[in-house]
């Protein structure tokens, strides 16, 4: 399957509780998605210490 036949995800609140799971639980379905985080600059650090410790997640994080 090519990136333009797979799933494209846009998340707000990341890394919230919620935010977090509804990723996870998005790529455990289709590992081939392409996730998109909207991240507060006041949680960018909250948002890479998830990442960091979940790398087989393929998430952008995008600074607002």
């Amino acid at each position: 399957m090519s990136l333009i036949d797979d799933d494209v995800v846009l998340v707000t609140g990341f890394p919230s509780f919620r935010a977090r799971k509804m990723v996870e639980q998005v790529l455990r379905a289709n590992d081939k998605t392409l996730v998109y985080a909207i991240v507060h600059e006041k949680f960018a650090e909250q948002a890479n210490v998830f990442l960091t410790n979940h790398d087989a997640l393929a998430i952008a994080a995008l600074e607002v």
